[in-house]
């Protein structure tokens, strides 16, 4: 159990270890994605700083070296000893400060940046509050492959093949309906084929008229008979 508790407190030392900027993270408001930077005395945003490094050493937050110490608000200190401790970079890259809460606090007249990192306490309705977002120096953007057109899909050409014809017998054709006899095929004379005629189609006289038919040819050779008995 000590062996693996060694292991991760290892394993976050490492990680905090690593060099990384810091942004400002308040959605809807003129700080999101801003840069929290060292003016060499406090740690501002907006201006016209070069970028500063910051990492997690011995639990301290260092900007280019120098430790920073939270209270009212977040100023670089240089004694030795000094700074805030157990300061750490959690599981979601967010800078964690026990007992601070990071918030923007607009600069006095006259400054050349636009924040200042403060408490809450220090400018009161106007503070804005915000999460501050470790971004590594060794991290890089995530590249969305270019699209590209798909080869186009080439359709075989379809032919029709050569239907062969018998040297005898009848044949049908594949678009027609219409039965073909051969008259004459021998050798080296060309086969001629003829159509034949459509069979004519019979009516069929229905049963009922059939049975009336009967009927009346039945009761005519019955008078008949009846005349010549008469006679």
């Amino acid at each position: 159990m000590q062996f693996s508790t060694l292991l991760l407190a290892s394993a976050a030392s490492m990680v905090s270890a690593q060099q990384f900027g810091i942004i400002a993270i308040r959605s809807g408001s003129d700080i999101q994605n801003s840069a929290v930077y060292s003016n060499g005395e406090k740690l501002v945003i907006g201006g016209t700083y070069q970028s500063t490094d910051y990492e997690v050493k011995d639990m301290l937050l260092l900007a280019n070296g120098k430790p920073v110490e939270f209270g009212n608000g977040a100023n670089i200190v240089d004694s030795e000893g000094a700074g805030t401790r157990d300061i750490e970079v959690n599981g979601r890259d967010y800078v964690y400060v026990p007992n601070f809460q990071w918030h923007a606090c607009p600069a006095p007249e006259g400054a050349d940046y636009v924040y200042t990192v403060e408490t809450a306490n220090v400018c009161g309705d106007a503070a804005i509050p915000f999460a501050a977002r470790a971004m590594y120096k060794d991290e890089k953007p995530v590249e969305t492959p270019a699209e590209t057109e798909a080869a186009p899909v080439e359709t075989p050409a379809i032919t029709e093949a050569p239907v062969p014809v018998p040297t005898g017998g009848a044949v049908v054709t594949a678009n027609s309906t219409i039965v073909l006899t051969i008259t004459d095929c021998g050798e080296g004379t060309q086969c001629v084929t003829k159509p034949l005629p459509q069979p004519s189609q019979v009516e069929e006289i229905p049963e009922q008229a059939n049975g009336a038919a009967a009927l009346g040819v039945s009761a005519g050779l019955a008078g008949v008979a009846a005349l010549a008995m008469l006679l």
